[in-house]
């Protein structure tokens, strides 16, 4: 799986699932570290988030991501 965040091309190399142990799945959602950008998993890479996808996060969420975005 390709792990290069699309916003900034920081390699993610490491995962916090939310619920137990499970690896990510095609949908999960993840935080980069270093820019602070929502992606998206897919089956063998990320994609940057829709802005629908954005806007259906809880808005404490919502907050902290535009909080922490650097791009």
């Amino acid at each position: 799986m390709d792990t290069t965040c699309p916003a900034c091309g920081a390699r993610l190399d490491r995962h916090a699932p939310t619920l137990g142990k499970a690896p990510p799945r095609p949908g999960d959602r993840s935080f980069c570290v270093e820019c602070g950008a929502l992606n998206v998993f897919t089956a063998d890479a990320f994609r940057p988030a829709t802005q629908a996808e954005f806007n259906a996060l809880p808005e404490p969420l919502r907050r902290m991501f535009i909080k922490h975005r650097r791009t």
